[in-house]
């Protein structure tokens, strides 16, 4: 894809979701990586390592609703590849569900956005996107 918002989500319709969000509020979805249900902290790290690699990615938005996934294995994952990656896109996270104020816990001691809703991620990332241009 051409776009430059990268997402890493559980699920395809989360995923269809989220692409529809950002086309109808301006934004360029980019590569779409479903990390299914029960994803943990090693599939994460290796979603957002392909994310972090991809030049025309301008923002990420990590969208997470755990039921088998635990949010913060989810945020473990996060922290070991921005911990292990010198240069990094503008990073949005919306986790919800299992463990999921246990995650955001965690990741409020790393450089990144966290959004109560679904809909503020999105338009955090399209904003940061753009500034990033």
């Amino acid at each position: 894809k051409k776009g430059n918002i990268g997402c890493i989500v559980t699920g395809d319709a989360l995923g269809y979701a989220i692409e529809e969000m950002l086309l109808s509020l301006g934004g360029q979805p980019g590569i779409l990586l479903n990390v299914g249900d029960g994803a943990g902290d090693e599939k994460i790290s290796a979603g957002l390592d392909i994310l972090i690699r991809n030049r025309k990615t301008d923002c990420i938005l990590i969208a997470i609703f755990g039921g088998l996934t635990r949010s913060d294995r989810v945020a473990q994952g996060i922290i070991k590849s921005i911990s292990n990656s010198s240069k990094i896109a503008p990073l949005v996270v919306y986790l919800n569900g299992t463990n999921s104020e246990a995650g955001k816990s965690l990741l409020r001691q790393s450089d990144l956005y966290i959004e109560e809703t679904l809909f503020d991620a999105v338009k955090k990332c399209i904003e940061l996107a753009k500034e990033g241009k």
